[in-house]
């Protein structure tokens, strides 16, 4: 563990681009076949940033629910 991050191993960039996540990855995450996974990085360079799609979909979900709720309680005290 490095400051709350796991070492997983490394991986390869194939010659068509692909790269294979560690089976240990895979697994502790429920990484599969089929799963969609968000590559980022920052403009000016820096990491590359593997996230998973469904996870972030949640994510902006329970943001847009707790959005709507603070809306509507600002609307409440300008009335």
């Amino acid at each position: 563990m490095l400051h709350g991050m796991k070492l997983y191993g490394a991986t390869t960039v194939g010659q068509r681009g692909q790269i294979v996540l560690p089976a240990d990855l895979r697994k502790d995450r429920g990484i599969e076949p089929g799963d969609k996974l968000l590559v980022l990085m920052h403009e000016g360079g820096g990491p590359v940033l593997l996230v998973d799609a469904d996870s972030v979909t949640l994510m902006l979900e329970k943001t847009g629910e707790a959005l709507e709720k603070i809306s509507k309680e600002v609307a409440k005290t300008t009335k």
